[in-house]
């Protein structure tokens, strides 16, 4: 799973150590945040910066509770601790201790009321952090280095090995009992058995040792794994209702398991003995324990399957860091094609910085609409939706105050103290050679421009070309794009009318733009302005550096590290000597990650190429 995973979603998700822990869960202390670079807000305060980063936008991937009590297979390690891995960005403001773009709020799905959800928002893409030396800059907007495919893939393969593992359900179980929210559907005040129990042995092996009451218990813990593992995983999609009560039964149902204690004692001085009487152990404590196993074992289960929804195991091509295959993500989540489309055209998060200038939005120029591509990324990131009611658990007025708070993002300006002055001469010589090499195609312009979202062909920009053509594909003979905006439209109104979404604020979410969804099959030019703070580069990530961008094709980098966060101040990107072990190695000659075409400027001198550089400093 680890490399083939493909992340099938609407745009971007992250986590951190939070709240009071478990016995052995101890999280290292955060580092403070990393200054803002100037020239970053045209009003967005501390308290907008923190709604920007964690307000919920419907997305719900994984009860925090759970997510706190986990283990993760591919540390060992308490699956919070140590989030940096999959690109995350600590955010020590927090009071629930969640990193950029982690959200935590109750759940909207009328059968999880008790939980409170994690869930991801589009800070988790679009915020991001570059270091030079020892000091770190943070860029509010700019594409960042999340790894999606990684962080649900080790949350899936987590998750199930849990429910599969008695040793590690234990354990789970003991370090939820710790946990201070709700972590069941209907939690009482009083101690519930699961607890008791949990805090009353260190391990199974304990447990199993203590004596025969106990060794049946154990017995009893992997009689029901198995027999829950025969059964399939719950559709947590099926009966979801936001308006509704939902039904609960498929957590419902007990085995007789009494058989691996019936007539057996507490070991002496077993703390059993300590929580009553082995009639009363045998009767009532012991069943309900395993009756909540039951039920930790189903949504584990269910939780793992609804992630693999949002994945594809086999086929196509790793997205890493920083990257997303949207659109062929919705192909999948939305319509379940037989067989599933194969990962393509993974491309890089855009900076945020100037879209609400933009009329047409992606790198094809699909959609006018803000909102229900929103609400296809919300989807993507975990918001659960019915395919019959098109209910769901995405926030439209959420996603529309996400939206504002992104509107007032201004591009940063170089920040001078941490990269090093700008050479002004060189600066200048720069600015003429980005007039006669640059400015036709990467120009601002006016709102009303009818030319403002100009679309380039596939064999003049010679870019790889299967983000383009991954959109214009057809769905069973119809267009893609009537298809996607068929679906949206339905989940968008069916969210409109659970929220008591007025027509005026309707009309006021869907925006001035209104709501169109096209084939363009080509890709649309847009301005530089601070693309010095977007590494990497083209569309699909597949340059490291501005400089690397104006060498031939035939001589950019055929491979190079991602994931980290050293930053070159004189090629402008990603540093990609002397970084360590690479998280992650692009390589171009992958399906959908090809370096070609964009040759303009490549004739340049290497003194042209650095007074080009210099003066995309100061844009």
């Amino acid at each position: 799973m680890k490399r083939g995973i493909i992340l099938l979603t609407l745009v971007c998700l992250p986590l951190a150590a939070c709240g009071k822990r478990g016995p052995r869960d101890v999280a290292p202390a955060e580092p403070p945040p990393a200054p803002i670079v100037p020239g970053q807000g045209k009003g967005l305060s501390a308290s907008d910066r923190q709604q920007f980063y964690h307000l919920p936008e419907g997305s719900e991937v994984f009860p925090l509770p759970w997510m706190r009590a986990l283990e993760s297979v591919s540390t060992g390690q308490p699956f919070m601790n140590g989030l940096d891995r999959f690109g995350l960005i600590p955010d020590p403001n927090n009071p629930d201790g969640l990193p950029v773009g982690i959200t935590a709020t109750p759940s909207r799905d009328t059968r999880f009321l008790d939980l409170k959800m994690v869930g991801v928002n589009c800070a988790a893409c679009h915020v991001n952090e570059l270091k030079v030396g020892d000091k770190t800059v943070r860029i509010d907007g700019a594409p960042s280095l999340f790894d999606l495919g990684a962080f649900y893939g080790d949350l899936i393969e987590s998750s199930l090995a849990t429910a599969k593992s008695p040793a590690k359900l234990f354990q789970f179980l003991r370090t939820l009992a710790h946990q201070p929210e709700k972590t069941t559907l209907a939690e009482s005040a009083a101690p519930r058995p699961r607890a008791l129990i949990a805090r009353a042995f260190a391990d199974l092996a304990s447990l199993r040792a203590a004596g025969e009451m106990e060794k049946g218990m154990a017995d009893a813990l992997d009689a029901l794994i198995k027999a829950e593992h025969a059964l399939p995983p719950v559709n947590l999609g099926a009966k979801m209702s936001t308006t509704k009560q939902g039904g609960t039964d498929f957590l419902s149902g007990q085995a007789d398991a009494s058989k691996h204690w019936k007539g057996k004692k507490p070991g002496a001085g077993s703390p059993l003995a300590k929580i009553a009487s082995p009639e009363v152990l045998a009767a009532r404590v012991l069943p309900a324990w395993l009756n909540e196993a039951r039920v930790v074992i189903r949504l584990l289960r269910a939780r793992g399957q609804f992630l693999q929804t949002l994945v594809q195991i086999q086929g196509g091509t790793s997205i890493g860091p920083g990257r997303i295959d949207a659109f062929g993500g919705a192909r999948n989540l939305i319509f379940r094609p037989t067989p599933l489309d194969p990962s393509s055209a993974p491309v890089s998060y855009p900076h945020l910085w100037g879209f609400g200038d933009t009329v047409w939005l992606h790198w094809d120029a699909n959609t006018t609409s803000v909102m229900e591509r929103n609400i296809g990324q919300s989807l993507g990131l975990g918001a659960i939706f019915n395919p019959k009611t098109h209910e769901s658990t995405v926030l439209p007025r959420n996603l529309h105050s996400l939206e504002v708070l992104a509107d007032k993002l201004a591009a940063p300006a170089w920040p001078a103290d941490v990269f090093g002055k700008i050479d002004a001469d060189r600066a200048k010589r720069g600015e003429k050679l980005f007039g006669s090499q640059c400015a036709t195609c990467h120009v601002e312009k006016g709102k009303d421009d009818p030319d403002k979202d100009g679309l380039l062909p596939l064999d003049t920009i010679g870019t790889d070309p299967a983000r383009a053509l991954s959109f214009a594909k057809p769905l069973n003979g119809q267009p893609f794009s009537d298809a996607l905006a068929d679906a949206l439209g339905k989940i968008k109104r069916q969210a409109y009318a659970d929220a008591k979404i007025s027509p005026d604020e309707a009309k006021e979410f869907d925006g001035t733009r209104g709501v169109k969804w096209r084939a363009t099959g080509r890709y649309a030019r847009r301005p530089l302005v601070a693309i010095w703070a977007t590494p990497p580069y083209l569309h699909n990530n597949s340059v490291p550096t501005l400089y690397d961008l104006l060498l031939p094709p035939a001589e950019r980098p055929a491979t190079f590290p991602l994931g980290q966060r050293d930053y070159d101040v004189k090629k402008l990107g990603y540093a990609t000597a002397g970084v360590g072990a690479p998280r992650f190695t692009y390589d171009t000659a992958k399906a959908g990650n090809h370096n070609t075409g964009h040759d303009y400027g490549t004739h340049l001198s290497e003194d042209e190429r650095y007074d080009l550089l210099e003066y995309l400093k100061s844009r």
